[in-house]
């Protein structure tokens, strides 16, 4: 303890006494030293950064080779140094390995089986699943006390444990306990010693000489006593790393396949009481903005944005001692350095994934530039002048596709029930002959908690995806808020030129994000000439579509100052969620907003293989689908009693500007009665879409795409009324006010419900 308050440097380790040996490999699996070449801009940050915060070492490697090895003079990949809680990791790897030997039953088997002290005891009952899971109910004292301070330093470490009891269910709630790992410990020593090994031969075994790791060393409490199991493992850098890779390669390294995928599989899965943590290793995708170890220590770890990968997974050490490993991009960050509370982890990992989107960036420019997909994009519009199928509009169908990954069990919302009678027999004839003359392919009524009316028709099922056109742009404002609400992004009032480095130092720069989403960006307006080399159609058709926007599409107004419907509003989001989120967009869709609202997936459309998914229009999603979308609005961004988007946003979205009463973000709004209404700037006079009379609620909203699909959201009467499919024949065209007014007019009828028509100019 002496030694300890002296507050000694991460390689000072000679008072760590006594040790025993991990004997390493006399081959090591592969150098650790970086290439020659400079680091880029992004790896040089996170060094930085590593640096700055007392850093002895930063090493990085991507697909298995070594790209950083950044270490002060006097330090290198194979210096030891105090890797603290990162000694849980290997623990929990060393369980794994002895459960797939045959030496431990499984996770679940009781701890009491190899721990005769505790095999008579209630205490023997605790799992090891639950002692990794840090659910073992077993107390907590902190290290200020006695009890902590003799698990952490004493020579008694073994029986300081032992004598710790339950004060609460196995397997309840989660806190973060050194005790959990040292009975981990304690158990697995007594499994191996019943097979004539021992844990530090064990290690090397298993994990040290499999790596080609170097020699390391255990710090352990007595002589021939057992080892600090949730600390006290010093190794190199280089070998950390190695570990790391072992979990990025799910348990391969090399050409040996060192663990099962099912154990890295095991060891990643999220705790039942804690989402942001597996089998003693950090969860990533479960963000904190400040991360506590547990509701018994007060002390929290910094995380300023979430990670822009999905799949994190981490060692985490005392005071910025870190594993990380980044399967999306096939990335192992291994850093060590001086304690620091004030450690930020995210900092490093985005720096460097930062680097790897980057990258990718600058190659699609590149393809571009060099006029790659210039004669698919001649035949997409060729074939879109010929008006060949229906699908995409002239394409005959989209295509390359991917998929939109919503939920694979869907519980079907509320249906209607005989009490529904307000919707008489009269009503429902009507919409029936109304979606038979209109070339409707689904229409569907909601009210008070339930669908109380819905026909498919022709071929259509609940389960046919329906081409979304521009409902797809309500789809992208949806998820724009959510990266919001999970802290991608700081606001709707960044300028793009964060996320745009394209644009930076130019006017498009200071375009916003609500600009974008409100049309009010300067980028050119939407219009159409037959020519291949129109700016439209290239932004609609080019297999490099998000290249066009970025390189070629013109500002022709100061951004906030003029309305302008502009498909390019919001294709180009789809880039800034990407890069925001760290995610593809499509991605993005199914894990930010499908998922969370329990919906069927589908499908949308990629400009070209393992391209940029279009976010202006394009998704094919089956009709429940969009009704959860509205839904989700009609609840004021909650779902099932969760609040999804931020508070109040969905009152921004169904706002006006002054320079268009009729357009919220998005969504279209009642505003002032207008007989034709357009998407356009209102002073255009072409594609207005008509209205016969004024709403019957002045404060309804709703999706508009084109083919007249419309989903009106009535949030007075808890009230949504969707009609999907094509637009009618030219002698029957489509009165944007006929439908909702008529369903409208038959719930006021038979319930006595106000109606509060939409003002007249």
């Amino acid at each position: 303890m002496a030694a300890a308050a002296t507050r000694p440097g991460p390689t000072d380790l000679a008072w760590r006494q006594p040790k025993t040996a991990i004997a390493g490999s006399t081959m090591p699996a592969r150098e650790t030293t970086a290439d020659t070449a400079p680091m880029s801009a992004a790896l040089q940050d996170g060094a930085d950064y590593s640096d700055a915060l007392g850093g002895i070492g930063l090493m990085v490697s991507r697909a298995g080779k070594t790209i950083v090895a950044h270490f002060p003079e006097n330090v290198d990949a194979t210096t030891h140094f105090a890797s603290y809680s990162m000694h849980k990791s290997v623990l929990a790897l060393a369980v794994l390995a002895a459960i797939e030997d045959g030496y431990i039953a499984n996770l679940d088997a009781p701890v009491g089986r190899d721990i005769a002290a505790w095999s008579g005891d209630a205490r023997g009952a605790i799992t090891y699943r639950q002692l990794l899971n840090h659910q073992s109910g077993l107390e907590h004292f902190p290290i200020s006390s006695e009890r902590g301070r003799d698990l952490a330093y004493s020579g008694r470490v073994t029986e300081t444990a032992l004598s710790h009891q339950l004060v609460d269910q196995p397997g309840g709630a989660f806190n973060y306990n050194n005790v959990n790992s040292q009975i981990a410990g304690i158990a697995l020593i007594g499994a191996l010693s019943a097979n004539d090994l021992d844990y530090a031969q064990y290690l090397s075994k298993r994990l040290w000489k499999p790596l080609g790791n170097h020699a390391a060393a255990l710090w352990i409490e007595a002589p021939g006593g057992n080892p600090r199991f949730f600390s006290g493992l010093e190794a190199g850098l280089g070998d950390w790393l190695r570990l790391g890779e072992l979990i990025a390669n799910e348990g391969r390294f090399g050409e040996t396949q060192v663990l099962s995928a099912a154990s890295i599989a095991a060891l990643i899965t999220p705790a039942t009481g804690n989402p942001a943590y597996g089998l003693h290793v950090w969860l990533g995708d479960s963000w904190q903005r400040d991360r506590r170890y547990g509701p018994s220590t007060t002390v929290t770890v910094p995380h300023k944005t979430p990670y822009l990968a999905p799949g994190v997974v981490f060692f985490d050490g005392f005071g910025g001692q870190r594993v990380y490993v980044v399967p999306e991009h096939q990335l192992v960050i291994a850093r060590a350095g001086a304690v620091r509370l004030d450690y930020d982890d995210s900092t490093i990992v985005n720096a460097v994934v930062r680097g790897e989107l980057d990258e990718r960036a600058d190659n699609i420019m590149t393809a571009y530039a060099r006029g790659d997909g210039e004669s698919q994009y001649l035949e997409r519009f060729e074939m879109l002048m010929s008006g060949a199928g229906s699908g995409g509009r002239g394409l005959g169908g989209y295509d390359p596709v991917t998929p939109l990954k919503g939920v694979q069990e869907v519980t079907p919302l509320p249906r209607g029930e005989a009490s529904d009678d307000w919707l008489d027999e009269e009503t429902a004839d009507w919409l029936e002959t109304l979606g038979n003359a209109s070339n409707t392919q689904a229409m569907l009524v909601w009210h008070d908690g339930r669908i109380v009316w819905e026909r498919y028709y022709d071929d259509v099922t609940p389960e046919s995806l329906v081409i979304s056109r521009s409902l797809s742009k309500p789809l992208s404002v949806i998820a724009v808020a959510r990266a919001v609400a999970l802290g991608y992004l700081p606001s709707l009032d960044v300028e793009v030129a964060q996320y745009l480095s394209e644009w930076r130092g130019s006017d498009k720069g200071a375009i916003t994000i609500r600009q974008l989403l409100q049309m009010r960006s300067g980028l050119a307006p939407q219009s159409f000439a037959p020519k291949p080399d129109d700016i439209m159609n290239r932004a609609y058709l080019h297999p490099y579509h998000e290249a066009v926007i970025l390189s070629d599409y013109p500002l022709v107004t100061e951004p906030g100052t003029r309305y302008d419907y502009s498909n390019a509003n919001g294709e180009i989001l789809a880039v800034i969620l990407e890069r925001a989120t760290g995610r593809r967009y499509e991605d993005w869709i199914g894990e930010a907003v499908l998922r969370p609202l329990g919906a069927t997936g589908g499908q949308a459309w990629l400009n070209r293989p393992g391209g940029t998914l279009h976010a202006g229009c394009c998704a094919l999603l089956p009709t429940e689908t969009y009704l959860r979308l509205a839904l989700l609005l009609l609840n004021d961004g909650a779902w099932q009693g969760q609040q999804l988007l931020p508070p109040g946003f969905v009152a921004e979205m169904t706002s006006a500007t002054a320079l268009n009463p009729h357009v919220g973000m998005g969504v279209y709004v009642a505003g002032p009665y207008i007989e034709y209404r357009g998407a356009a700037n209102p002073e255009v006079s072409f594609g207005k879409t008509l209205h016969t009379s004024p709403y019957l609620d002045k404060d309804l909203y709703l999706f508009d795409g084109n083919g007249n699909q419309v989903i009106y959201i009535v949030p007075r009467h808890d009230l949504i009324v969707l009609r999907v499919g094509n637009s009618p024949s030219r002698d029957t065209p489509w009165d944007n006010s006929l439908l909702i007014n008529r369903v409208l007019q038959a719930l006021a009828s038979a319930t006595g419900a106000s109606l509060i028509e939409q003002p007249r100019n």
